[in-house]
């Protein structure tokens, strides 16, 4: 997957913008779209003008918040997931409340918080305000730009820490402090009321997290790529965040090369890919790996190559996925991605002229497999469910079982 981004300039003081200002945007916007979209069906672009031209109708009458969520709604309806408005952009600002939630299952849990909350980790999130979890999920739906499913529960607990966007779909009061009722191992319920931050704080918050030890595959998380032996199981583990080339880092292409050799110099029985946090990037960086790869018949063999997929693999790695899958004799194990196979192969970004929002829009279709043809997710071989205790207790429950598998 390739991607070309138009950075946007300063940050503007949206509250500055007159109607007139963010008109020009929605018209900037949905001009881009009309034109570019690669996903349009006859049927989804009447509907995508219809709701624009509502919105066109409404917006001077919204306030800046709505008029952010309702160009994220808008964008949301293509069903895309490289076609959106982030609602966790700089642009938007929005503030957030000082935890991070992971679904397990159906259990959202809090597995980060800033140190006043320590006493939170690891519980369950029950209610936010008077609504159930379950409800404001489905709430965050319209809002959300997705390829399948899987994106609402990869992307919704970001959204629901963010004051301004619980207001706007009529779950939090105001936005100077939210409530939620967690429960504990034992079941038993409290109530806390949380105070929002600034995204800025935010992303400089020291988080005390819920496991003393990372898991394995959270380890170097500075690292864009990085590759590890394991002598005593005689594996190659190559972890890979992006597969662009990461900024101060040896070039992808390079690390990919001693990957390779440090590969036959210790003349490893298994090898590991690990794509569950990448996002993407250009797969073209990983084909010639693939191929040489394939061509290694001591390692090309089932149950000695994994490749491993988590609900964030995404774009490129997800098209990098289908390739090992179609080309090795790779096992993809782990859990089912939010990306779809036959459908994106570039997007570009581009920024509102005014707000100097960022979007970005799908602009060109790919078949990337055949096989799955208009499937909208990528099958694991052995589907391995995230495990709350073996995260608590820094395990990592996909290397456990490769490791354990005997050829």
């Amino acid at each position: 997957m390739m991607f070309v981004g138009c950075q946007g300039n300063s940050q503007v003081d949206l509250n500055q913008l007159s109607a007139g200002q963010w008109l020009q945007d929605l018209e900037y916007l949905t001009d881009k779209v009309e034109k570019k979209y690669a996903g349009f069906t006859p049927d989804l672009k009447i509907r995508f003008k219809e709701e624009a031209d509502k919105l066109r109708t409404a917006l001077p009458s919204l306030s800046v918040n709505q008029r952010i969520m309702e160009c994220a709604r808008l964008m949301a309806m293509l069903n895309d997931g490289h076609t959106e408005i982030s609602l966790d952009g700089a642009e938007a600002n929005f503030n957030r409340l000082p935890i991070i939630l992971y679904y397990f299952g159906n259990d959202l849990r809090i597995v980060a918080a800033n140190h006043i909350h320590i006493s939170l980790l690891g519980s369950r999130v029950l209610k936010i305000e008077d609504h159930s979890v379950m409800d404001i999920l489905e709430k965050l739906k319209p809002y959300m730009n997705c390829d399948n499913e899987v994106e609402y529960i990869t992307t919704a607990p970001t959204l629901m820490i963010m004051p301004e966007v619980l207001e706007e779909i009529g779950v939090a009061k105001n936005t100077a402090g939210v409530t939620i009722t967690v429960a504990n191992d034992q079941g038993a319920e409290s109530k806390v009321e949380l105070q929002p931050i600034t995204r800025d704080e935010y992303s400089r918050l020291q988080f005390s997290r819920v496991y003393n030890k990372a898991p394995y595959y959270m380890e170097n998380l500075s690292s864009g790529y990085w590759f590890k032996y394991l002598p005593e199981s005689k594996t190659m583990y190559l972890n890979i965040v992006t597969l662009f080339n990461q900024d101060g880092s040896k070039p992808l292409k390079k690390v990919l090369e001693e990957m390779l050799e440090a590969l036959d110099r210790e003349r490893a029985e298994k090898l590991v890919i690990d794509l569950r946090r990448c996002r993407g990037g250009n797969y073209n960086n990983i084909l010639p790996t693939i191929e040489a790869i394939a061509k290694r018949t001591s390692i090309n063999q089932k149950g000695k190559l994994y490749v491993v997929n988590g609900r964030l693999t995404f774009s490129a790695a997800s098209v990098a996925t289908i390739y090992f899958k179609e080309k090795t004799q790779a096992i993809i194990v782990g859990e089912v991605s939010r990306a779809r196979p036959n459908w994106a192969d570039n997007m570009e970004s581009y920024t509102l002229p005014n707000s100097k929002i960022e979007f970005d829009c799908l602009e060109k279709l790919k078949i990337h497999s055949r096989v799955l043809g208009n499937s909208r997710i990528i099958p694991v071989d052995v589907e391995i469910p995230r495990s709350f205790e073996h995260y608590r207790n820094g395990r990592d429950e996909v290397m456990e079982y490769i490791l354990s598998v005997k050829k």
